[in-house]
């Protein structure tokens, strides 16, 4: 609130000092009639302003915008907290490892075709791994999870041996070629409703730089390589999907990448 005090003025001197803005008030006045007064203010209302009460409009939305702030760092401690815990399962999980065989020449069955080389993985980028019937090879696919790594293995070929590396990109469902009658691998007891066999789908991961032979490891073994005393491929070779330890996997790979000299 403005108090204005005049002393000694008449209405005039106040009407010709309007230039200044009179904001809402008391005008108090000395020597001068009522009716001075009223003049006064009939010539300066259109000066005068209703005296109101200003809000902080800071302090009005703070509440919000503090409820805001409060709201955005818990989402990110959350999202942190997530990241860190997705990080420590990344860390902990188990992948686990296999050979895959595989015939890389041309043998014809029934009409069809069984060759699939590590170039034709290659070319059709995600293989179904079908045509699996054994019982104990199935059971090992079953057992396989998204990720899991393999060997391919080529195989009923003049110089079997591993070739590269695959990854699990589909986990075991059933093998529908097992339904088919023209396909070599019909099993009439198989039904769609109760199947019997299961594949898995397989991506390549990357080349070896040069073959390990079957022969380069049974030579390795029949010398103590302690690496390799506990690989099925060594002790159980018709197995066509088979479990490898991560110690025969490890010394393999490394054999693998070696340049040819």
């Amino acid at each position: 609130m403005i108090l204005i005090l005049l002393r000694d003025t008449s209405y005039k001197s106040i009407i010709k000092s309007k230039s200044k803005k009179i904001l809402g008030g008391i005008i108090l006045l000395r020597r001068q009639s009522i009716h001075a007064y009223s003049c006064c203010l009939q010539h300066c209302h259109h000066t005068i302003m209703p005296t109101t009460r200003r809000t902080n409009n800071n302090n009005t939305s703070s509440p919000l915008k503090k409820k805001e702030e409060q709201e955005s760092k818990r989402k990110r401690v959350k999202q942190e907290d997530n990241e860190e815990a997705e990080e420590k399962n990344d860390k902990e999980k188990i992948i686990n490892k296999f050979l895959f065989k595989s015939e890389p020449e041309t043998r014809m069955e029934k009409g069809r075709d069984m060759k699939y080389a590590w170039e034709d993985l290659v070319a059709e980028k995600v293989g179904k791994w079908d045509g699996v019937r054994s019982h104990q090879a199935k059971n090992v696919m079953k057992s396989m999870k998204i990720g899991d790594l393999g060997f391919f293995y080529h195989s009923n070929c003049k110089i079997p041996g591993i070739v590269g590396v695959v990854e699990i990109v589909k986990e075991a469902y059933p093998d529908f070629t097992a339904w088919d009658e023209e396909d070599p691998h019909f099993d009439p007891k198989s039904k769609e409703e109760n199947p019997t066999w299961y594949m898995v789908d397989v991506k390549p991961v990357f080349e070896l730089k040069r073959q390990v032979t079957l022969k380069e490891l049974k030579e390795l073994k029949s010398q103590r390589v302690e690496e390799l005393e506990e690989m099925m491929l060594l002790r159980q070779g018709r197995l066509s999907v088979q479990p490898v330890d991560e110690t025969a996997w490890n010394y393999i790979l490394e054999l693998g990448n070696k340049k040819e000299e």
